[in-house]
């Protein structure tokens, strides 16, 4: 579509303006439940994100860690907890409406010592 050849061919500040993610969790403690709402969020605004993408073969985004309280609240909730994701761009203007989902992903009772994140 459009938008998405437009995310594709912008640079990395104009993917950041666009790129929308809506969390939840399902299933876990009542805290960690209110802290996702199920509301689109223009995440890279929270977070500092790099985009590497390859023409035809691949996109990568790659968030820096976060770190606070909050964030250790929920990384203790996860192994009890059923979280769910999913991604979409940004319509920027009323021809790009209705926004479609480009993926989603749920992880179950997540063990969050198991993730492997790259050493700097």
């Amino acid at each position: 579509s459009r938008v998405w050849r437009s995310f594709l061919d912008g640079d990395d500040e104009a993917k950041k303006q666009r790129f929308k993610l809506i969390l939840a969790v399902e299933d876990g403690p009542w805290l960690v439940r209110q802290a996702f709402i199920k509301k689109p969020m223009l995440i890279c605004k929270m977070l500092n994100a790099r985009f590497h993408h390859k023409p035809e073969e691949y996109l990568e985004i790659a968030f820096d860690e976060a770190n606070g309280a909050a964030v250790g609240i929920v990384l203790k909730s996860m192994r009890r907890s059923v979280l769910s994701c999913a991604v979409l761009i940004e319509a920027k203007e009323l021809e790009e409406l209705p926004e479609h989902l480009l993926a989603t992903a749920v992880a179950s009772f997540t063990d969050p010592s198991k993730f492997c994140l790259p050493v700097q």
